[in-house]
């Protein structure tokens, strides 16, 4: 069922497939910058990006044309649990950085020992406790064997790509559908992060569940709201991004489902939005409430030094990222309102100047979503297979380049009115938006990266289109 748009929501939807337009022919040109290193010369460099997506294309029509639906599904699945499952097999990656505290502390959640949650890391980033007490859970249940962790990474792993086919299927196509699904499957960082304990599996697993409720069933649906909340609400728990993703739903509801007013579905849909958010935050309190009161916390799940990672974010020395010299500086401060306040004070000084703000949000763009992913390092850190890493790091690229190449092909969503492709838009600027101010991890690009699956999928569709457009001219 088309929506009927509101001249407010008609606009946005341009602007949104413009921007999106926009963003992928950026992210495409300057990611071949960072092919260079790898090939003998930019035409090798170029031939074999062609061929690759020459293959995509090739491989998307004979899955849509010769398999069922059914034998689709099957044969993804085995063949992506079969490598994932093999990787985490054979690279023996141990946890580093925050990962390595939170499964240390899980350890010690398991055997009854919560000291660790007045440490300097739990008393500022009181979220993590979250999934520490998860990984705490699965070490109780099946005892402390890193293996079932990384396992259970598959699980969701695979569980995000069939929630990308199912999503895309809903909100474009069965070939669309099958050919995000294939490209999610088979991309490097969805592989080999399986091997590292990050809490991005689980939380992408639960926020894409939320979008999955939201598109397939839709808001209207008799209590579907609560399950949208519920997917959302458990996910930030996980990984606090969920107040993203429930604004991009109060966005998307707003123009697209609430305006044009129709009085009786207005007021239905603006209860049920209402009632995503009540239930979202209802998880939040209950979760956070009750781990104080067991004595597995002493303060909320909440964020204790808030503007931290705008005042990292806004340097732009650093362009963005981590840096030692903002560390040691806030670390003079006590956390609470001295840190709060030097921190702010740091975010001002930077706005200030103009000209070194908008140059740092460019060299942002380009470096979050253009530079190469970081799933090597964090899942190959201390282990020497030059080799494989080069490898990787090649096919991660190539694989990347196509996949934002073919989402170029969105724009012709400018001629026609989709129902749900607005939120995916919607979600997409807001995540450049955010990390426009933030710190910037490439890492951080996983978050929303079925996103940018899904309009690579309908991009291979229009490709394909294309051709046949062309072949029936031709022969006539």
């Amino acid at each position: 069922m088309q929506i009927r748009e509101s001249i407010a929501g008609s606009i946005l939807s341009k602007v949104l497939v413009i921007c999106g337009f926009v963003m992928f022919l950026s992210i495409s040109f300057f990611s071949f910058r960072s092919l260079t290193p790898v090939f003998s010369s930019k035409i090798v460099m170029i031939a074999e990006v062609f061929f690759f997506l020459c293959f995509i294309a090739i491989i998307s029509y004979l899955i849509n044309r010769f398999l069922t639906t059914r034998r689709y599904l099957i044969l993804l699945i085995i063949l992506g649990v079969g490598i994932r499952i093999t990787w985490v097999l054979l690279i023996k990656t141990m946890p580093a950085s925050d990962f390595s505290i939170m499964y240390e502390s899980a350890k010690q959640a398991a055997n009854g020992d919560y000291s660790f949650i007045s440490n300097d890391y739990f008393s500022s980033w009181v979220y993590q406790l979250g999934f520490t007490y998860y990984e705490a859970l699965v070490i109780k249940l099946f005892g402390d064997h890193i293996i079932v962790l990384k396992l259970l990474n598959v699980f969701f792993s695979m569980g995000t790509a069939i929630i990308i086919y199912q999503i895309t299927k809903n909100v474009f196509n069965e070939f669309s559908a099958r050919t995000a699904a294939l490209l999610y499957t088979f991309y490097i960082p969805s592989i080999i992060y399986c091997s590292v304990l990050t809490n991005q599996h689980l939380s992408t697993f639960l926020f894409f569940l939320g979008m999955y409720f939201l598109v397939v069933k839709g808001l209207s649906a008799r209590n579907n709201w609560i399950l949208i909340g519920l997917a959302i609400g458990l996910g930030n728990i996980m990984r606090p991004a969920g107040s993203f993703f429930l604004l991009a739903i109060c966005m998307y509801t707003l123009f697209y489902q609430i305006f044009p007013l129709r009085k009786k579905k207005s007021i239905n849909f603006t209860t049920r939005l209402i009632g995503v958010l009540a239930v979202y935050f209802l998880v939040q309190q209950l979760v956070s409430t009750g781990l104080i009161y067991s004595g597995l916390s002493d303060k909320p799940l909440s964020n204790q030094n808030p503007y931290w990672k705008f005042a990292v974010g806004l340097n732009y020395y650093s362009n963005g990222t981590w840096n030692l010299d903002d560390q040691n500086y806030v670390g003079k401060f006590k956390l609470g309102k001295e840190r709060n306040e030097a921190e702010l004070s740091l975010i001002k000084e930077r706005l200030q100047d103009k000209k070194k703000i908008s140059t740092l949000f460019v060299n942002k763009f380009i470096a979050f979503w253009s530079d190469p992913d970081a799933s090597i390092s964090w899942a190959l850190d201390k282990i020497d297979k030059p080799d494989l890493k080069q490898f990787l790091f090649k096919y991660e690229r190539i694989i990347y380049i196509s996949s934002c190449l073919f989402a170029i092909g969105s724009i012709t969503l400018i001629r026609k009115r989709n129902e749900f492709s607005p939120i995916l838009y919607i979600l997409l600027s807001g995540y450049v938006a955010v990390h426009l101010m933030v710190e910037i991890q490439t890492r951080y690009r996983f978050d929303i990266l079925p996103v940018l699956i899904i309009f690579a999928g309908y991009g291979v569709d229009r490709f394909h289109l294309f051709i046949q457009k062309q072949l029936r001219r031709n022969l006539i």
